[in-house]
């Protein structure tokens, strides 16, 4: 795969209520951008994203699954997360590894349960975040009900940047960008004056230059809003929201270049340490952190792990914070679902897998050697409400 610098980089959790059409999403996704040539279905069993076979027996996510996505220069390292509570850990690993999220709503249900637990988990994680509104071509999908509910649940800076667009037949065949400076088309579903005078206002009153323009009368360009928009939706101001159909393939694209141009790269980021806090920066000292560890039946114990700061070869034999060891690595991936693809080396803020670590578990923190030995923060993983412990008797005599 080709190397990317920290600034082309994109982590993005893909979150939201169970069934609401996730795993579908991140398959569009990697179809548009030429990851693969077919999509695949849940129902069938044949995504990338849920591989496991207990995931083709329940149809629906179980774990966490790693997307690396190429588009526009960037590579997108998509973390597909499941939806229902019962699988909290893995969404707890997956906002932990991302610096931004995207939250899935299903047109014709809403903000639902699973939508306020996303929500919950990004603002705990601090992460941008920006709405996908899905399944547009279904019986009852409403975008302007699925924004209204969202605004309502999570106030007015949530802010739609387009608008479908159905046929005469009343077929969705498309979506509006209200950043737009062409004329609108005809069958654009909801009112449009209104949804870009939302827009260009929410977006006008973070930047003061802009906001003079705009009570002036003056027309603002969709450079400038894009610009206003990356900074907003990183400081948490606006959280845009997009319609798409995935199996349609329509939106996707969008959805793509959404990512890409507004919402942040790695760099920058401040991550807590058991002591003091570090920065994602390429000259900075070497802090890994395990987010999250699978048995592979294949190459057997995979650790999926994200540079917090410094560069990360794979010829490195990085040093153990809580096992006080040293780990021989030998290779390091990007995954996309089961495939992983070797590179060199993983640079500030990216996210890769190391396979046969031999005292490495999740939350872990690797660092280039003793002398340096932090430890980040543990991941802050749910109280478990069961326990229950197996234990071998001793042998009866007779």
């Amino acid at each position: 795969m080709k190397s990317y610098t920290s600034d082309r980089l994109r982590n993005v959790v893909l979150m939201g209520h169970g069934g609401a059409g996730k795993t579908t999403l991140g398959e569009a996704m990697l179809l548009a951008s030429g990851a693969i040539t077919r999509l695949g279905s849940v129902d069938d069993g044949t995504t990338v994203a849920d591989y496991d076979e207990e995931e083709h027996n329940h149809r629906y996510s179980i774990s966490a699954a790693l997307l690396a996505i190429e588009w526009d220069n960037s590579r997108i390292n998509l973390i597909d997360a499941p939806g229902y509570a019962d699988f909290e850990g893995e969404i707890v690993s997956g906002t932990r590894a991302a610096d931004s999220a995207l939250i899935v709503v299903d047109a014709s249900s809403g903000v639902q349960g699973g939508t306020e637990l996303a929500w919950e988990r990004a603002d705990e994680a601090g992460l941008p975040r920006i709405f996908v509104v899905t399944r547009l071509d279904r019986e009852n999908a409403s975008f302007v009900q699925a924004v209204d509910s969202l605004r309502e649940a999570f106030g007015k800076k949530v802010v739609p940047l387009g608008l479908p667009v159905r046929g005469p037949d009343g077929q969705l065949i498309g979506f509006h960008d209200l950043r737009s400076e062409k004329d609108a088309p005809d069958g654009i579903v909801g009112d449009l004056n209104a949804a870009r005078e939302i827009m260009i206002e929410s977006v006008a009153e973070t930047d003061d230059e802009l906001l003079a323009k705009y009570l002036d009368g003056e027309e603002l360009t969709r450079e400038e809003i894009t610009t206003a928009l990356h900074h907003a939706i990183e400081s948490g101001e606006v959280v845009a929201v997009v319609p798409t159909c995935a199996p349609a393939g329509v939106g996707i694209e969008g959805v793509l270049n959404n990512i890409v141009n507004l919402m942040p790269s790695p760099l920058g980021r401040e991550h807590a340490l058991t002591e003091g806090s570090v920065t994602t920066a390429a000259d900075g000292e070497l802090v890994v952190q395990v987010f999250k560890t699978i048995a592979d039946p294949f190459v057997g114990h995979l650790s999926f792990m994200k540079v917090l700061s410094g560069t990360f070869p794979a010829s490195m034999s990085p040093f153990n914070t809580r096992s006080n060891s040293t780990e021989r690595l030998g290779h390091l991936f990007v995954q996309r679902g089961k495939e992983q693809m070797e590179v060199d080396e993983l640079v500030a803020g990216d996210i890769g897998v190391a396979a046969k670590l031999t005292d490495t578990h999740t939350g872990d923190t690797l660092v280039a050697s003793a002398d340096h030995a932090v430890e980040a923060m543990p991941l802050p993983f749910p109280v478990p409400t069961y326990r229950t412990a197996l234990h071998s008797a001793p042998a009866r005599t007779t």
